[in-house]
């Protein structure tokens, strides 16, 4: 409600019959306790009738509007018509003062209801308006409802002229509109009305074409309501007012669900059938409306109540949001400044329980019996080409480095006792009276040195007893006479590499061919496109004109 300081002077303030001291806070015998609402032609006030009296409201014409005839007499017929009716939906009218002819004046006076209209909580709060939605509903209809059975035509159903307090209390307001609907006569010479009244947001297209009037017309407003409750907004707009009031006769409304997913489809043909545009498509009356309506669900979703943060949540929102969960001196004041508690600490988290424990004993796998070891075949010696030695010199020949015959040089350990693994140098052979070096297992004599055993009786090479040779002398090129001094290495046979063991290995089943359907050829090899010659191949230049085509 606004002050007296913000609001306007009442009517009377203006006119000529106002007297010099007179006392602006009354109208009549009234005295204003605020300012409601006010508009082109009249206002709404706050008033009292005496000290310790029930408050009431009061609504007047403004001065300029009591010299209009038609203004003068809508609010008579407003309070008229509010008189006639009895309704806990409808604002209850009180009296009525039209003045003398010594002092003008039109105001009457009506029931207190302080409640916003539902105009302007759908702009503030329409979570809150969807969420009370069927009891605002079925309030206003049964209102309207009445006003009918009263024989009236409501002609200015709206948002702004239906009050709902925070429990979804109703109140009807504003009757300035009403009037019978056309009789018999009117309806068969199918008169026009001079003027088009209403809101164009909300008028029946026969209301807009000034076309006899039904009820039917109070219905089409009802659904205008309705979608602007189920969506946040009315069904048409137009970009100047006379377009506006063409689409409301012309075009076919979008189905609430369209705009808002949570309507139900059911609720968007009740809807829709009070949008018809011929009258006699809609509903007969609320009353029907209302029986189809209440077994109607028109959320797929229920509409929860969104409630508004404190300013202490918002401080804690933003606090969460910018700091988090920081413990440092600067956010402990701003906490405590705000009165917010600090955030708990979180409990240390508990150490992981041990792997053994943790871990439930995994069941044993089956040991996989190892494959017998397939024994290692020695590696066969290489054979040396005909008549040669390893290192690749001709027998009776010294190798390349040698000393010359007989020229050799003196062990450099007493004895002539190497360390175990240490050979002579090469061309080294032992003289008399010194022990031979251990040669290594399995190691090849060193290049250029002879054997030890030639010359040592009963070495190889040499006659054994019974005429046999150990070894026999080295044909050159491996056949021919024998060369003298040269003695063959006695051969050691290889061993034969053990046969390895079978493993045995389950057998594959060959893979089953695809049937093909009788009747269907198989589908020929696809054939590689050929490569277009060098001289076809895309230039930039083939690719001008691309740009032209639609992206889609």
């Amino acid at each position: 409600m606004s002050s007296m300081a913000s609001a306007p002077g009442p009517a009377g303030g203006k006119d000529k019959d106002k007297k010099e001291g007179a006392d602006q806070s009354m109208i009549g015998t009234y005295k204003i306790v605020g300012f409601i609402a006010g508009g082109k032609s009249s206002q709404v006030w706050e008033v009292q009738a005496g000290e310790g009296q029930k408050r009431i409201a009061l609504k007047q014409l403004t001065v300029e509007a009591m010299k209009d005839p038609e203004q003068l007499a809508a609010i008579k017929n407003e309070f008229a018509v509010g008189k006639a009716l009895e309704h806990p939906n409808i604002i209850k009218y009180l009296d009525g003062h039209w003045g003398s002819m010594f002092k003008k004046e039109a105001y009457f006076t009506m029931e207190l209801f302080m409640a916003p209209n539902l105009k302007a909580q759908l702009f503030n709060n329409l979570n809150s308006v969807q969420v009370r939605f069927r009891r605002i509903v079925e309030s206003a209809a049964m209102a309207y409802q009445h006003l009918h059975d009263k024989g009236f035509i409501n002609r200015d159903i709206k948002p702004d002229n239906v009050l709902v307090n925070k429990s979804g209390e109703l109140k009807v307001i504003d009757m300035s509109l009403a009037a019978k609907p056309a009789g018999a006569l009117a309806k068969a010479l199918n008169s026009k009305a001079k003027t088009a009244k209403g809101t164009r947001s909300y008028m029946a297209p026969e209301q807009i074409m000034r076309k006899p009037l039904t009820f039917q017309v109070d219905l089409y407003s009802f659904g205008v309501m309705l979608f602007e409750m189920l969506t946040g907004g009315p069904p048409f707009a137009g970009s100047t007012p006379n377009d506006l009031l063409m689409r409301h006769i012309q075009e076919s409304p979008p189905p609430p669900s369209m705009i808002n997913p949570n309507v139900t489809e059911e609720m968007d043909r009740v809807v829709l059938r009070l949008l018809s545009k011929k009258p006699d498509q809609r509903h007969k009356s609320f009353n029907e409306f209302l029986a189809e309506f209440r077994r109607v669900n028109p959320w797929k979703e229920e509409v929860v109540e969104k409630r508004e943060l404190t300013e202490k949540e918002k401080a804690e929102q933003e606090i969460g949001d910018n700091l988090g969960e920081r413990l440092d001196s600067r956010t402990d004041a701003m906490r405590t400044m705000l009165g917010i508690a600090p955030p708990k600490k979180k409990p240390a988290a508990a150490p992981p329980p041990p792997e053994s424990q943790s871990k439930p004993a995994a069941a044993a796998t089956p040991a996989v019996p190892a494959r017998p070891a397939a024994p290692m075949a020695p590696a066969a010696a290489a054979p040396f080409p005909p008549g040669m030695y390893p290192g690749g010199f001709v027998p009776g020949q010294f190798p390349p480095g040698a000393f010359p015959q007989g020229q050799f040089p003196q062990p450099q350990f007493p004895g002539g006792q190497y360390p175990p693994g240490m050979m002579p140098p090469p061309g080294f052979y032992p003289q008399p009276g010194y022990p031979m070096p251990q040669q290594v297992p399995g190691q090849m004599l060193p290049v250029g040195m002879a054997a030890p055993w030639v010359g040592v009786p009963g070495g190889p090479g040499q006659v054994a007893p019974g005429g046999a040779t150990s070894g026999g002398p080295i044909p050159p090129g491996g056949s021919g006479p024998a060369v003298p001094g040269a003695v063959r290495p006695p051969q050691i046979a290889a061993a034969p590499p053990a046969p390895r063991p079978a493993v045995p290995r389950p057998a594959v089943p060959a893979a089953a061919a695809s049937p093909v359907p009788p009747g269907k050829p198989a589908a020929p090899p696809a054939k590689k496109p050929a490569s277009p010659p060098a001289g076809d191949a895309m230039k930039i230049d083939d690719l001008l004109g691309f740009d032209d085509l639609p992206s889609a």
